[in-house]
């Protein structure tokens, strides 16, 4: 992952989302890891793990949280 921030390291999060057609549905969203390039994601929900499971493909956003609200 790339570093952007000037005096901290980045706040990545990911964004899952089911793509059927022209739908794009938000099926998980990661917690934030503050100053960390490498993230490891854990604890997936049983009803996330049965939507990934449906999902025939995936579209996924890694994002940078930052404090004055945008993103």
């Amino acid at each position: 992952m790339l570093d952007l921030d000037f005096f901290t390291k980045s706040d990545p999060f990911a964004k899952f989302y089911s793509v059927k057609g022209d739908q794009i549905n938000l099926i998980h969203q990661t917690e934030i890891i503050k100053n960390n390039l490498n993230p490891n994601w854990m604890g997936w929900e049983t009803t996330e793990e049965q939507a990934f499971k449906n999902s025939k493909k995936l579209y996924v956003e890694i994002m940078d949280y930052d404090k004055l609200g945008s993103q």
